[in-house]
């Protein structure tokens, strides 16, 4: 059993997002508003943010699943977790078996961590301080 949450649209310097599903099925979340910062913490969440304006989002914990339009920068912290995006000017991946998939410019990447997948329709600076990890324009 999924459970859905929306959040409302609303203006916001910061949205924390914080959730486990505690064993339960995935947690979806969609939040269609705007806001400079999200901070996504928690375990096997589904985080919907492709219609809210973003700036920058962080995703802290474990497979949790992020989709989003246009981000100025993102922060990875944890292990097997998935971030799809149109664009991201600079991302930072710290962790394990993480994914990143850019439909279009991803500006700069800095990757700590293995076995990570970061891919990009145009990818600018690399800096990969880490094990097996893949960084590849698609």
């Amino acid at each position: 059993m999924n459970r859905r949450l929306t959040i409302p649209a609303l203006a916001c310097a910061l949205l924390l997002v914080a959730a486990c599903s505690n064993g339960a099925p995935d947690v979806d979340l969609r939040w269609d508003g705007q806001c400079d910062a999200v901070a996504i913490e928690g375990v096997d969440l589904d985080v919907d943010l492709e219609r809210a304006t973003v700036q920058s989002v962080t995703v802290r914990g474990d497979r949790n699943d992020v989709d989003a339009a246009d981000l100025a920068t993102l922060v990875i912290e944890g292990q097997e977790n998935d971030v799809h995006a149109q664009s991201i000017g600079s991302a930072e991946v710290r962790g394990d078996r993480n994914e990143v998939d850019v439909d279009g410019r991803l500006g700069a990447v800095v990757v700590q961590g293995n076995d990570n997948e970061i891919e990009a329709r145009e990818l600018g600076t690399t800096d990969d301080s880490g094990d097996r990890n893949v960084i590849r324009t698609d």
